[in-house]
């Protein structure tokens, strides 16, 4: 009965390495210019030996570029962007200072006046002076910090150490000129890449 099945066995175990083969892809075959082409909107994806990629896109009233890492998970192409193209977010500094403030800048480290921010979940608001600044009593206990500003979605910075006293913060507004991937995850299909639920077309 063994020596039955024997050849069997054999055979499948052929067969599935050879399926497995011919489906696992490798770097060398995706590599190249893919293409979207649709009624308002046009956009390309390339792929280059070194495993960076550069990313556009561009529709009526929106246009976007990336760049950055790409690596093969299966079927899948993963996409790492740059950190340069991350945007929408607030960059703190916690530090220690006889004096309790919160300075408020903007990405190119200028001080920027009349942001409102509200501390934990005070009613009170304050404002920043032409200095950018807002000063606080010491003895105020800060758990969270929402800063309203135009262009930035995630307002809310919560606290990491108790002790500091003072915060700097540099606000990145959302830029709409950059996409970023964060370990996104392409479906490949034969020569398509599908981002979103756009496909890219390899060319010929």
């Amino acid at each position: 009965m063994m020596l039955k099945n024997k050849p069997h066995i054999i055979f499948s175990a052929i067969a599935a390495f050879i399926i497995y083969s011919c489906s696992s892809l490798k770097d060398k075959d995706i590599l190249g210019r893919y293409n979207l082409e649709a009624k308002i909107s046009k956009g390309s994806l390339i792929l280059n030996e070194n495993n960076v990629f550069e990313y556009s896109y561009e529709a009526p009233m929106e246009t976007y570029t990336s760049k950055g890492k790409w690596h093969l998970d299966k079927k899948s192409i993963i996409l790492k962007s740059d950190d340069f193209y991350l945007s929408d977010f607030m960059d703190v500094k916690e530090t220690f200072s006889e004096n309790r403030i919160i300075k408020i800048l903007d990405e190119s480290n200028i001080p920027i006046e009349g942001v409102t921010i509200k501390i934990n979940d005070i009613n009170n608001l304050f404002v920043t002076d032409k200095s950018g600044i807002v000063s606080l009593r010491n003895d105020m206990k800060i758990d969270k910090i929402i800063v309203e500003y135009i262009g930035l979605s995630n307002r809310l910075y919560e606290v990491k150490n108790f002790n500091a006293k003072a915060f700097e913060i540099r606000i990145i507004p959302k830029d709409y000129t950059k996409m970023f991937f964060d370990n996104y995850h392409g479906k490949i299909n034969n020569k398509e890449i599908k981002i979103y639920t756009q496909k890219y077309i390899k060319d010929k």
